[in-house]
C-alpha cells in the first residue's frame, strides 16, 4: 500500500508538473499574442497618428500666422491712430481759430441791391 501512495503522489506530482508546463506555455502564447496585437496594431494607428498630427501642425501653423496677422494689423492699426492724434494736434488749433474767426467776425455791410430796395421803398 504504501508502494500505491507513492505512485499516486508520483502521479500527482508529474500532473502538476505537466499542469505547471501547460499554464507556462498558455502565458507565454498570451504573452506573444498580446506583443503581435500591440505591434499589429500600432503599425495600423502608425498612418493615422502622423495624419492627425500633420493635422494639428497645419493647424497649428494656421493659429501661429493668424497671430501674426493680428499682431501685424494692431502695430498697423496703432501707427495709424499716433498719425490720426499728430494730426489732430497740429491742426486743432488752427481749426479753433478758423472756427472763432468765423463766429466773432461778423460783416456789418449791407449788400448794396438791399440798400437799393430799401430806399427805394422808403
Amino acid at each position: 500500500m504504501a508502494g500505491k501512495s507513492q505512485e499516486l503522489i508520483n502521479k500527482l506530482l508529474q500532473a502538476e508538473d505537466e499542469a505547471e508546463k501547460i499554464i507556462k506555455s498558455a502565458r507565454d502564447m498570451r504573452s506573444n499574442k498580446l506583443k503581435d496585437v500591440k505591434s499589429a496594431a500600432e503599425e495600423e494607428l502608425a498612418p493615422f497618428r502622423m495624419k492627425e498630427e500633420q493635422k494639428f501642425y497645419d493647424e497649428q501653423r494656421a493659429v501661429a500666422a493668424q497671430n501674426s496677422m493680428s499682431m501685424d494689423l494692431e502695430k498697423s492699426t496703432a501707427g495709424e491712430i499716433a498719425a490720426v492724434k499728430g494730426e489732430y494736434e497740429s491742426n486743432k488749433k488752427q481749426a479753433i481759430k478758423f472756427i472763432l474767426d468765423k463766429v466773432l467776425d461778423i460783416d456789418l455791410t449791407i449788400p448794396s441791391n438791399i440798400k437799393n430796395a430799401l430806399l427805394m421803398g422808403a
